[in-house]
């Protein structure tokens, strides 16, 4: 069984309203609004993320998710 935090449910269900042009989760891809309590400032950018795995999922390797 998949375990989804229950505000990534929450954020999936925004990303599909109209004019939903949020961020998008450089972890696993998922938007996010911009309010989302996990970001991460990194070389001057700031990233956002679905929940707090993804953010320690980046900031163990941010080479490999930042654009």
């Amino acid at each position: 069984m998949v375990s989804i935090p229950i505000q990534s449910i929450y954020y999936l269900r925004l990303s599909n309203l109209p004019g939903g042009n949020m961020p998008r989760d450089p972890v696993c891809g998922m938007e996010v609004p911009e309010t989302t309590e996990y970001r991460v400032e990194y070389k001057g950018k700031t990233y956002y993320f679905c929940c707090g795995h993804c953010v320690s999922a980046f900031k163990r390797n941010p080479e490999k998710y930042a654009k």
